[in-house]
């Protein structure tokens, strides 16, 4: 928390420094590490944001039109506990639906809020609808890397694969385009020393 605090009030600092110490033969693939991971960081944390606001919605909106008991609660703990890996609004969904059809004898409305859980929260907005938002916000990944970034990401990073995975493919897709431009790079000192005025 300490070093977030640090990195929110001092980014700009942060930011001029490590400009200043990257040399001139890496400018390029400067800008577009920092151009990929800012738009795959914003893409990811605003599609996660959105889709699972989208989702807490539905499962208020089941909750009340089944009358369930704390409404307003399980859909806040859906949109907490959809931020961690595995887990997700199936979580809630999932135990109010065996409860209405064990507690209440209502197996119809279980099976609409199984249907609904699963085929929309769980399957379209996770796995179609988060990386379709992701990718267009970031305008660096296509829909493919970004489903890729985050599904892999969660699974192999935790909760802040999250960001981890599409930030790790954008970081490869930036220097794969940067090294692909023919005329884009500098390698040696002398192309340095031009490239910074200083050769004699």
């Amino acid at each position: 928390m300490f070093t977030a605090f640090y990195v929110m009030t001092d980014a700009e600092r942060i930011i001029a420094y490590v400009r200043s110490t990257v040399p001139p033969r890496y400018s390029k693939l400067s800008r577009a590490l920092e151009t990929n991971v800012s738009g795959v960081l914003y893409g990811a944390v605003y599609s996660t944001v959105v889709t699972q606001g989208l989702k807490s919605v539905i499962i208020f909106v089941m909750m009340l039109a089944f009358h369930i008991p704390l409404a307003a609660v399980l859909a806040a703990v859906s949109f907490v506990i959809g931020f961690f890996p595995i887990v997700g609004s199936w979580s809630v969904y999932l135990p109010v639906a065996a409860w209405l059809a064990v507690f209440r004898d209502a197996t119809s409305q279980a099976m609409i809020m199984l249907v609904i859980g699963f085929f929309v929260n769980t399957l379209y907005i996770s796995t179609i609808l988060r990386p379709k938002i992701a990718a267009e916000r970031s305008k660096v990944l296509n829909f493919y890397w970004m489903l890729v970034g985050l599904i892999t990401g969660v699974y192999t990073f935790g909760l802040v694969g999250i960001l981890l995975g599409p930030i790790l493919i954008g970081l490869l897709k930036a220097i794969f385009d940067t090294i692909t431009v023919s005329s884009g790079w500098a390698f040696n000192d002398e192309e340095d020393e031009i490239a910074t005025g200083s050769a004699p």
